[in-house]
């Protein structure tokens, strides 16, 4: 039997830190594979900001606001970053991010431009995992094996 999970800031945290935590390891390794895709990410208050390519639907800054104050600067630092690539500006907001965020994107002049559902199941320790899919495989990709016009 599942058991019900709430939403709170303790679980927000988590989520947010694993979803930043994933995209800058993309650009990490997007970065070794690609260089010239000129992937970066920087440390943008308690989040980052990510860029990995003119058109990656990535491109953003995740999990700020989550465990303090944002300030203003830390706004103006997310803006140049995208800037300096080309880019719009776009911030990630978890309803549950610190109220300062808002505010600030808010005197910024920035609008919401979409909505971010994000489902979580919780893991029953008791419950065995299913068998894995016979007509799946997974094989390791060698990098001779690397399609290097994928930028």
């Amino acid at each position: 039997m599942s058991r019900s999970l709430f939403a709170d800031a303790t679980l927000a945290i988590r989520l947010e830190t694993a979803d930043a935590q994933s995209n800058v390891a993309y650009v990490c390794a997007k970065q070794q594979v690609y260089p010239a895709s000129n992937s970066a990410w920087t440390p943008i208050g308690d989040g980052c900001a990510v860029f990995t390519g003119l058109h990656s639907p990535i491109n953003r800054v995740h999990g700020l606001g989550m465990t303090r104050i944002v300030t203003g600067d830390e706004v103006a630092a997310a803006a140049e970053f995208f800037h300096s690539r080309g880019r719009l500006p776009a911030i990630d907001l978890c309803p549950l991010a610190h109220p300062s965020l808002v505010e600030l994107l808010r005197t910024h002049g920035y609008t919401i431009a979409s909505f971010k559902q994000v489902l979580v199941l919780a893991l029953d320790h008791d419950r065995a995992l299913p068998a894995p899919n016979p007509a799946v495989t997974v094989d390791r990709v060698e990098p001779v094996d690397l399609n290097t016009e994928m930028q």
